[in-house]
């Protein structure tokens, strides 16, 4: 241990530095064993996500959840031009902005990347084919 405090604790100070009122739970990979299962649980049962990560970033909009971007620039600008989606970078103010922005506004999820039934509508084109 470098005697560092931990992304919680850290991350902890910073929301109630900014004045978030809010109960938060905070989940990183290595408190979670990894588990991608465990990750999509905690994204699902959560109000709200902040990430630096574009894999979690698009999973938010699958499960309907408005995201923070903690980022410059993101991969699914899709996201962002649709308002589900608010990217703020390491600015304090931003990420406060954003938050309080995306928890008071009522957000669209349009079927941005599809209706979920690919794999149903690709295993009857292959039964057709064959039948």
């Amino acid at each position: 241990s470098t005697g560092s405090p931990n992304l919680a604790t850290i991350t902890s100070t910073a929301v109630l530095n900014f004045g978030v009122k809010a109960a938060i739970a905070v989940a990183f990979g290595d408190q979670t064993g990894d588990s991608f299962l465990e990750m999509t649980r905690l994204e699902s049962a959560c109000e709200m996500i902040i990430t630096d990560s574009g894999g979690v970033q698009k999973e938010s909009y699958f499960f309907k959840k408005p995201c923070v971007i903690l980022r410059n620039e993101t991969e699914w600008v899709e996201l962002v031009d649709h308002g589900t989606a608010i990217i703020a970078g390491a600015d304090k103010n931003k990420i406060a902005n954003a938050y309080e922005r995306l928890s008071t506004s009522k957000l669209n999820f349009p079927d941005l990347f599809g209706d979920g039934n690919a794999a149903e509508f690709i295993c009857n084109e292959i039964i057709k084919t064959f039948s």
